[in-house]
C-alpha cells in the first residue's frame, strides 16, 4: 500500500506519491475502458522531479493524440487548444495566466479566421494597431512570440504548410521610457510622508534602502534578520498564484512563499542603519500586536496576522500617499530607486547587481542607462585628466 502524502501539484502532473517502497510514484488517467472502469499509467522514479517530468511528457503525447490535423479549426480555437493541453502543463500557474492574458490581446477578427488562411498582412497590421492603440512594445512582442509558437505548432500537426510569422516584422526595443527611480525631490517627499507610520516606513526603507522586491520583502521572517550581525538573508519571495479552471478561466488567487526569482536572488546583505534601526522600531510596536507563533513569524504580517497580498497592499498605500497629496508610487520603484542612489554615489555596478540579486550585470546597467551614462562620462573624465597628467 502506497503512503499517499499529499502534495500540491500544477495541471497535468496526475496524482504524484510516495510508495512503499521508497520510490516515487505517479498516475495519471487514461480514461475509461469498454466495462466503464477507468484506466491508470504508473510511473515510477528515483526523485518527485523525476516522475512529475515523465506524466508532463506522457500528459503531452496523449493531448497530441487527440489533436487530430484539421485545416478547418479557427486560430482562436487552435489557440485555445494549444494553451490548456500544451503550454499549461509544461509552466506554473502564475506563466499559464501570463499567456491567457496575452492571448487576450489578439484580436476576435483573427482569431475567427480559419489557421490555414491567415496570412503575414492580417498578423501585421493586427501588430501594428495593438501598438498604435498604446500597447508596450514588450505586450507587441509577447503577442508576437505566442503566435510564432502556435503556427510552429500548427506545422508539426501538418495543418498549414509554412509560418506566416517568418515575415512579420515587430519592433523590439522601447522608445521613450518612463525613468522608475523616483526623482531627488520624490524621494525625499515619500520619505517625509511615511516617517511617522509604523507600518510603511519599514517596509519602504526596507525596499528603498536595501533593493528588494517587494515580494521578498513581504515574505521576511525575524530568523532572517541578524541585529548582532547586521545582515538580512534573502531566500524567498512572497507570490500571487492563481487558482485556473480546465477552461481557463481564473478562479481566484492565493498568497504564498516560494523560492526567489533565481537562484541568483539567494543572497545575504548587509543591513543599513536607518533600515536596522527602523526594523528595530518595528519589532516593538509587532511584539504588542502579534505572537511570532501565531504569524509564522512573518516580519510584516497583514493586521490579521496573515501573509500580505501584493495587490491589497499596493491599493493601500496608494491610499495612503492620495492622502498625503503625492502622486502614485508603485514598489517597484523603490528597488529602481535604490540602484540609481548606489550608482550615482559611483558605487561599483558589480555591488550593486549582488544587492538586486541579477543574474547578468548587463541587467543591472541596463535598466539604469541614464546613470550608468552620467558615470561612464566621469571616467571618460578621469582617463583624459590622468593622460593630461602624463604630459605635464
Amino acid at each position: 500500500m502506497a503512503d499517499r502524502k499529499k502534495y500540491r501539484r500544477s495541471n497535468g502532473e496526475g496524482s504524484v506519491f510516495k510508495h512503499l517502497n521508497g520510490k516515487w510514484c505517479g498516475q495519471i488517467n487514461l480514461g475509461i475502458d469498454e466495462n466503464g472502469r477507468r484506466l491508470r499509467k504508473t510511473i515510477f522514479g528515483d526523485t518527485r522531479a523525476e516522475v512529475i517530468e515523465k506524466l508532463q511528457i506522457l500528459h503531452g503525447k496523449m493531448s497530441a493524440k487527440k489533436l487530430k490535423p484539421n485545416k478547418n479549426i479557427q486560430l482562436g480555437q487552435f489557440i485555445h487548444k494549444w494553451l490548456t493541453d500544451f503550454k499549461r502543463p509544461a509552466v506554473s500557474q502564475r506563466t499559464f495566466e501570463w499567456y491567457l492574458n496575452i492571448s487576450k490581446c489578439i484580436s476576435d477578427e483573427v482569431k475567427e479566421l480559419l489557421i490555414h488562411k491567415v496570412n503575414a498582412y492580417q498578423i501585421q497590421n493586427m501588430l501594428s494597431t495593438l501598438k498604435n492603440e498604446g500597447l508596450s512594445v514588450r505586450s507587441v512582442k509577447a503577442a508576437y512570440d505566442l503566435l510564432n509558437q502556435v503556427f510552429k505548432a500548427a506545422i508539426e500537426f501538418e495543418m498549414i504548410g509554412e509560418n506566416p510569422m517568418d515575415k512579420v516584422k515587430i519592433t523590439r526595443k522601447e522608445t521613450n521610457k518612463k525613468k522608475k527611480a523616483l526623482s531627488a525631490e520624490d524621494r525625499k517627499k515619500v520619505i517625509r510622508a511615511i516617517e511617522r507610520s509604523t507600518t510603511y516606513k519599514p517596509i519602504i526603507y526596507t525596499m528603498m534602502g536595501m533593493g528588494l522586491r517587494i515580494g521578498e520583502v513581504l515574505a521576511l521572517k525575524w530568523d532572517d534578520i541578524d541585529f548582532h550581525g547586521d545582515t538580512m538573508h534573502i531566500s524567498k519571495a512572497a507570490k500571487s498564484t492563481p487558482e485556473i479552471s480546465e477552461e481557463g478561466e481564473v478562479l481566484g488567487r492565493s498568497m504564498q512563499i516560494s523560492g526567489t526569482k533565481t537562484a541568483c536572488s539567494v543572497r545575504t546583505l548587509p543591513l543599513p542603519k536607518m533600515v536596522k534601526d527602523a526594523l528595530k522600531e518595528w519589532k516593538k510596536v509587532y511584539i504588542q500586536r502579534f505572537k511570532a507563533a501565531d504569524v509564522g513569524n512573518l516580519v510584516f504580517p497583514n493586521k490579521d496576522g496573515q501573509l500580505r497580498s501584493y495587490s491589497g497592499f499596493s491599493n493601500q498605500f496608494r491610499r495612503y500617499l492620495d492622502e498625503k497629496g503625492l502622486d502614485k508610487v508603485t514598489f517597484h520603484q523603490f528597488r529602481h530607486t535604490f540602484a540609481t542612489m548606489m550608482l550615482e554615489r559611483g558605487v561599483n555596478p558589480r555591488v550593486v547587481q549582488e544587492f538586486l540579486g541579477h543574474k547578468d550585470i548587463s541587467t543591472t546597467l541596463g535598466i539604469y542607462t541614464g546613470v550608468t551614462n552620467a558615470v561612464m562620462k566621469q571616467a571618460a573624465e578621469g582617463a583624459d585628466e590622468a593622460m593630461r597628467g602624463m604630459l605635464r
